[in-house]
């Protein structure tokens, strides 16, 4: 496989996959289906994640053993997802078939989004006890406690692009040690959301799957009260890429949930491990399809307009005489 410098990495096995770096390990899984994505929309590959997110719900309250599958399902779709969406603004990427698409874009890689986001910290912590970022009134031993946001208003909108500029402040200074690897991200994020229970953590998560999207629409809708000036559309893109990475906070953090193992054995469940689990191939040392274990996906999967035409659907939809 090649790292996202440009270089020849190692094989890939479940003894090394967690010390993939996070980037690393998003191009890796989007090379699988990268023939079938670049004919999706962008908007496909959201909603397959979102289906997964669903699925994930269900599982987890029925324990019936599917949940990591699904989890890996689901972070599949959204690592896809985050490397679609990696690219300049404006500028067309294979499988963007609208302007609107090339609108939809992190500003930055996923690994630096994720950091000026949640640098060590939940955000929206952070900005209630410093007292709106006052260096003065930071205290490491409050700043370095869990997430208990659940009993408490978020952060009002008013308040979120001076909220962000504070917290990428933070995260900037050398006080903060940026996670390298997964399965430093993993712990992390497991420590920030060390208080939520399970239950919560999948509500959130369905929940910021509807925040998330509602972001990515208001990227390239706009009105009369709201026109695209330079300060609306930056704080558009803020609101998007903090809504990301909750998502993503939220998955790794319930990858650590008693329903995909216990935490204290040799092998304690983390996403990169469920992830390589469903897709990873110790014999090529590289993730491969599920299905038909190869990659690129060899899966004859047809799409509308490149496989079968639109005229073909509408006929075979049309009721018999």
């Amino acid at each position: 496989m090649q790292s996202s410098g440009g270089e020849r990495a190692a094989l890939l096995s479940t003894e090394t996959i967690g010390s993939l770096k996070l980037d690393d390990f998003v191009l890796a899984t989007s090379m699988v289906y990268r023939h079938h994505d670049e004919k999706r929309s962008v908007w496909d590959v959201w909603l397959h994640a979102c289906h997964h997110a669903s699925s994930l719900s269900r599982s987890i309250q029925r324990r019936d053993g599917s949940a990591p599958a699904e989890i890996a399902y689901l972070s599949m779709w959204l690592f896809t997802f985050v490397h679609r969406i990696g690219g300049t603004i404006g500028t067309p990427l294979p499988g963007d078939r609208s302007e609107e698409e090339t609108i939809i874009r992190t500003t930055s890689p996923y690994a630096a989004v994720l950091w000026r986001n949640f640098p060590g910290l939940c955000p929206d912590c952070y900005w209630r006890r410093s007292g709106g970022g006052d260096r003065a009134l930071e205290r490491i031993d409050s700043l370095a406690r869990p997430c208990d946001c659940g009993s408490r208003n978020p952060t009002d909108q008013g308040s979120m692009v001076p909220c962000a500029a504070a917290v990428r402040d933070f995260a900037d200074r050398p006080i903060s040690n940026r996670p390298s690897s997964m399965d430093e991200w993993q712990a992390m994020f497991a420590a920030i959301l060390s208080a939520s229970p399970t239950s919560t953590k999948i509500t959130s998560l369905l929940e910021q799957f509807g925040q998330a999207g509602d972001a990515m629409v208001r990227l390239y809708t706009y009105s009369g009260r709201h026109p695209a000036t330079r300060e609306e559309v930056a704080r558009r893109y803020i609101r998007f890429e903090r809504e990301l990475s909750e998502v993503t906070a939220l998955i790794f953090s319930l990858a650590q949930a008693d329903i995909f193992g216990p935490r204290d054995s040799e092998s304690p469940p983390t996403l990169s491990r469920l992830v390589w689990q469903q897709y990873g191939s110790e014999e090529r040392g590289a993730f491969v399809c599920s299905h038909c274990e190869s990659c690129p996906c060899g899966c004859d999967i047809r799409f509308v307009p490149s496989e079968v035409s639109a005229g073909s659907i509408r006929q075979a939809a049309e009721p018999d005489n």
